[in-house]
Order: structure tokens, then C-alpha cells, then sequence
């Protein structure tokens, strides 16, 4: 009965946040989850422990960096077993790059700005 009652308030799956760390693959991201536990022990502290998963992304729109929730699901491969749900929050500074792409910065242009920014030392002999 209960699990019926969930069934149709669409709560019989459980769903976890966690952050978007690798997106190397397509419809393929590496979400880490951070939860964090308080220690009663003698010394009380606080501690946090990550686990990473391999979710699927049908529509291949996450991007590094996003905070995003998913579900498990059945098995996609070996390692995917999570589906993702939605896009809780995206970085400012992400959106502002798709917003204006004109300021996206190619790894060609960052090589060319760390030669022109080296020092060049000469000898006091090749001056004379």
C-alpha cells in the first residue's frame, strides 16, 4: 500500500546531488557525491567522505562543474548504473562562457600567452 502511495507521488527512487568532476566521454559524466558525517567520539570532528559515479546523460548537457541530481536506474554498462534527472545549478562563470562564447580561451592561445609572458635573459658578454 505505502509503496504504491510513493509510487505515485513519483518518490520510490532515491535521488542523489553531487557535482560534475570528468565529462569525458559522450553522454557520460563523473558525478562526486560529498557526504558528510559528525563524529561523537572523544575528540568530536567532523568528516566527509566522496564517492564517485559513472552516470548517463541522454542529452549530453551537463558540463564541468555543475551541480546536478540523479537516480539509479537499470544498468546502461559495466559502470553506469545512475540516470541523470536535471541540472540543479550551473557556475556563474559557466554560464557567462555560454552566454558569450567570443571569451572562451583555446589551449593554442594559452601556450602562446605563457612564451610571450617568459623572461629572456641575456649574458653580459653577448651585450658587448
Amino acid at each position: 500500500m505505502i509503496s504504491k502511495i510513493m509510487d505515485i507521488l513519483g518518490r520510490s527512487q532515491k535521488i542523489l546531488r553531487g557535482t560534475v568532476i570528468s565529462k569525458t566521454h559522450t553522454k557520460t559524466a563523473m558525478i562526486e557525491v560529498v557526504k558528510v558525517f559528525f563524529d561523537r567520539s572523544k575528540y568530536a570532528s567532523v568528516t566527509k567522505q566522496k564517492t564517485k559515479y559513472m552516470i548517463h546523460d541522454p542529452s549530453d548537457e551537463c558540463i564541468v562543474g555543475d551541480y546536478v541530481n540523479f537516480t539509479p536506474c537499470k544498468p546502461v554498462s559495466k559502470r553506469k548504473s545512475h540516470v541523470l534527472v536535471k541540472i540543479a545549478k550551473r557556475p556563474q562563470t559557466t554560464e557567462f562562457i555560454l552566454k558569450n562564447p567570443q571569451y572562451t580561451v583555446t589551449a593554442k592561445e594559452i601556450k602562446e600567452q605563457k612564451e610571450k609572458d617568459k623572461i629572456k635573459y641575456t649574458f653580459i658578454s653577448d651585450l658587448q
